[in-house]
C-alpha cells in the first residue's frame, strides 16, 4: 500500500487554475473562477463559474489517489449564457487526461451528470450546475 509522504495538493485548486489558464474560457468571464463558494460580491458580475467539492471514493490501498466528485456551476445574466459558458467547460474539461497545475495532477476528468439549468435567487442569475468525476494524485509532483 502506498503512503503520503509530501505535501498534499488539493484538487479543486488545480482545476481552477487550470481553468484560468484557458483563453477560451476567460474570454467568457474574465478571471472569475473561483474556488468554493460564491464569494461576497460577486452578484455584480455578469458571469462566473465556482468549482466545488462535492463528495467522491477514496481508495481503499492508495493513499495517494482518490477520485473525488466535482461540482462546477456557470452563472451567467441569461439562461442562454448560463448554458455558453457551460458548453464551452464540458468540452474544455471533459474527458481530460493528466492535467498539471500547481505541482499537482488530475489523472482524469469526466462528465458524470449534464448540466441542469437552475436560477439563483440570491444572485438573479441564471446558473447550470454539472458533476464530474475525476481521478487525482494527491501528492505533490516534486514529492
Amino acid at each position: 500500500m502506498s503512503s503520503l509522504t509530501g505535501e498534499v495538493k488539493d484538487p479543486i485548486g488545480t482545476l481552477v487554475t487550470h481553468l484560468l489558464s484557458l483563453s477560451d474560457l476567460t474570454d467568457l468571464v474574465d478571471k472569475r473562477i473561483f474556488g468554493g463558494a460564491t464569494p461576497a460580491g460577486s452578484g455584480d458580475f455578469d458571469s462566473w463559474i465556482t468549482v466545488r467539492p462535492a463528495g467522491g471514493r477514496q481508495e481503499m490501498y492508495q493513499e495517494v489517489i482518490a477520485k473525488p466528485r466535482i461540482e462546477i456551476r456557470t452563472y451567467g445574466l441569461t439562461d442562454e449564457v448560463a448554458m455558453q459558458i457551460y458548453w464551452r467547460v464540458y468540452r474544455l474539461v471533459n474527458g481530460k487526461l493528466n492535467i498539471l497545475a500547481n505541482d499537482a495532477r488530475i489523472l482524469s476528468i469526466w462528465a458524470s451528470s449534464a448540466g441542469a439549468l437552475l436560477y439563483d435567487q440570491t444572485f438573479n442569475r441564471s446558473f447550470v450546475v454539472s458533476f464530474y468525476e475525476s481521478i487525482v494524485q494527491l501528492e505533490a509532483l516534486s514529492a
